[in-house]
């Protein structure tokens, strides 16, 4: 599903077909009021994305609000709200308000100058993935849900709980920063690996 400016979720989607992939492309933002799953496949939503018509867009930041549950099963999730200001084309904020869960991994992609966070649950086995140059705060105690390893390429999560990222390695490559918020705040990560050009 491609659109040039908004995509509204209202009503629940559920893909009962094994394997059927869904990917929504907004120009501007997405926003969901309803809970979207598959039959463990992908699901993908990118906001302020540039394969839109600039001159279709409209004005106006593309925000991605996720106000219900995304469930993929043994597939992967990518959210993304994309860094191009070309044009009508300006990135916003990402607020994940509901629970992700996908076995095959979840990937978060935020631009820099954006406000982002992640207060729902994060329920996954696989691997955790941080692109962007952005900051998104994880908000939540995952240490029960999510098992996975966390790969930081580029930009920063600041953890806010002490289970914000489960129990798995986390890895910080490249200009990847992993930031804890909270004076006494003990993590739950028995592994740390920081590469050429991270910050801890």
């Amino acid at each position: 599903l491609q659109a040039n400016r908004d995509i509204f979720v209202n009503n629940a989607i559920a893909i009962t077909g094994a394997g059927i992939t869904l990917t929504m492309q907004a120009g501007r933002s997405i926003i969901t009021s309803a809970t979207i799953g598959t039959n463990n496949a992908n699901i993908t939503l990118s906001a302020n994305d540039s394969a839109a018509t600039d001159a279709n867009r409209g004005a106006g930041a593309g925000v991605m609000t996720i106000n219900n549950a995304i469930t993929a099963g043994t597939g992967a999730i990518s959210l993304t709200v994309g860094s191009s200001t070309s044009g009508n084309f300006s990135p916003g904020d990402m607020s994940i308000l509901a629970g992700l869960t996908g076995n095959g991994g979840v990937t978060i992609s935020v631009p820099t100058g954006t406000t982002n966070s992640f207060s729902g649950a994060l329920t996954s086995t696989g691997t955790l993935t941080k692109n962007g140059a952005g900051l998104i705060s994880f908000d939540n105690d995952n240490s029960g849900t999510f098992s996975g390893p966390t790969v930081i390429n580029a930009g920063t999560i600041l953890a806010t709980t002490a289970g914000s990222l489960g129990t798995g390695a986390i890895t910080v490559n490249n200009t990847g920063t992993f930031a804890i918020g909270g004076i006494s705040l003990t993590i739950a990560n028995p592994t740390i690996n920081l590469n050429t050009g991270s910050t801890l």
